[in-house]
């Protein structure tokens, strides 16, 4: 009896067990939980700090009829229109010139632009153009274009062979067809061209001056008689006697440090009325009168 109850109580657990095991496996996979909300994305962090650009300001083109007040604006402003031609003077040569028949510019300013030479320009004229030629030879030809403010044309063989066509604002005393001449000038661009005697010349156009006293003096005004106002106080200054070696001295040294900006009557007398000043009363120079 024992037994039997044993064997169903066996049974019945292998049964119970059996079931549950049943139920376990057809029981349907449990539900997902809720899918939590992506987290919000950062806004991406830049790479670098920015930095503030400059920004470059370019002079303003002078008004219609006016010129730049220094050569190296106008050289800016003409040489966009400098390049080759054939005949005529390039616009950016002629552009220039009228800057500098208005202005004057001196002759320091001339020898402050970059200089080149006619062997660089010849190979890469797109490159010097804008630049300062110094050109010693011989004068082929030369004409007056304007008497007032002076103007010549002309052309000029350095001493290498090359031709340099100009346009020459300021004095030409001693320059002659045929004689020397040094004249340094803002090359412009290769002008292929007919002499008057009917050759075909290759020239490097150049607008400026001849090197002579009155053009460095004054800077193509005819005032080269300050210069030698200048040496004058300076020569007086040692031999005169004491204070008045002092008032010239520094008078001398006004004189020179103003000389080369002179470009107008105006600007002459009041040079010389300062120079009045710093003697307090001592005895002028004749040049200076």
């Amino acid at each position: 009896m024992i037994n039997r109850l044993s064997l169903a109580a066996v049974l019945l657990t292998a049964v119970t067990l059996a079931n549950c095991k049943k139920k376990e496996d057809d029981a349907p996979p449990p539900l997902p939980s809720a899918a939590p909300d992506p987290a919000p994305t950062p806004p991406p962090m830049p790479s670098a700090v920015p930095t503030t650009t400059a920004v470059q300001l370019q002079p303003v083109p002078p008004a219609p009829g006016q010129a730049p007040s220094t050569l190296g604006e106008a050289i800016m402003f003409a040489k966009p229109q400098m390049r080759d031609s054939t005949g005529s003077p390039d616009e950016g040569s002629a552009t220039l010139l009228k800057y500098w028949l208005d202005k004057k510019y001196a002759w320091a300013q001339l020898e402050a632009v970059p200089p080149t030479t006619e062997a660089a320009f010849l190979a890469n004229p797109d490159a010097e153009r804008g630049k300062r030629i110094c050109t010693t030879g011989v004068v082929q030809q030369i004409s007056q274009a304007n008497p007032n403010p002076p103007q010549h044309e002309g052309l000029i063989t350095a001493q290498t062979g090359e031709s340099v066509s100009f346009g020459a604002v300021g004095d030409v005393t001693g320059i002659k067809q045929g004689g020397p001449g040094k004249f340094c000038g803002i090359a412009s661009g290769i002008q292929n061209m007919t002499t008057p005697d009917g050759k075909q010349v290759r020239a490097i156009r150049s607008v400026g001056m001849f090197d002579t006293p009155a053009n460095r003096g004054g800077g193509g005004g005819g005032f080269g008689s300050l210069r030698a106002c200048c040496q004058a106080l300076q020569q007086n200054s040692v031999s005169m006697p004491p204070p008045q070696n002092m008032y010239a001295a520094a008078a001398a040294q006004y004189c020179f440090a103003s000389v080369a900006a002179i470009s107008s009557p105006q600007q002459k007398d009041a040079l010389l009325a300062g120079i009045r000043g710093a003697l307090r009363g001592a005895s002028m120079p004749g040049s200076c009168r």
